[in-house]
């Protein structure tokens, strides 16, 4: 029952950070990694302004904020995509529980956990899981939202969408 399903759940989320951890801040940071690092250890303003057209602000606001408190290490710029990729994998569990059942979450989560994409996205510097991760949770709330009708459900849903807009182009 639920206890077995918690304890699956566990051991996909061990060996999904496992994955997503392991060696984290070996590689060298590469070309697209060292201009968000840049572009996000200038003063606010100036990372604003060095902003184009194809970066919207959610993600390097965030980064900023981040290398201005722990630094601007290889391991720091990627333990954020790293704890994305970990927590999308709780969250595709709860989108596969709430659409159809705990075994198609726990199945949903465990494909996730080793999939090649998804660790390669939560190891670079870069937006692509924590996109993920607005994008399950918009999901979720949609699926309450449409289910239940509740206001509230529509709020979060929206805050969910607009924050992923806000991330990426393509959200």
């Amino acid at each position: 029952g639920r206890l077995i399903t918690l304890g699956m759940l566990m051991a996909i989320l061990v060996l999904g950070a496992a994955l997503r951890f392991h060696l984290l801040s070996e590689k060298s940071l590469w070309a697209n990694e060292l201009v968000l690092q840049y572009k996000c250890s200038k003063d606010f303003a100036e990372m604003m302004e060095k902003l184009n057209y194809r970066h919207v602000p959610l993600y390097w606001i965030f980064m900023h904020g981040v290398i201005r408190v722990f630094g601007s290490s290889e391991l720091v710029l990627r333990l954020p995509a790293a704890v994305s990729g970990v927590i999308a994998l709780l969250l595709t569990y709860v989108l596969g529980s709430l659409l159809f059942n705990r075994t198609t979450g726990i199945l949903a989560a465990l494909l996730l956990s080793i999939s090649p994409l998804h660790i390669q996205a939560s190891q670079d510097a870069k937006m692509y899981s924590f996109l993920t991760v607005l994008c399950l949770c918009s999901l979720i709330y949609f699926y309450k939202a449409f289910r239940y009708n509740r206001k509230r459900d529509w709020a979060v849903y929206s805050l969910f969408i607009l924050a992923a807009v806000y991330t990426h182009l393509f959200a």
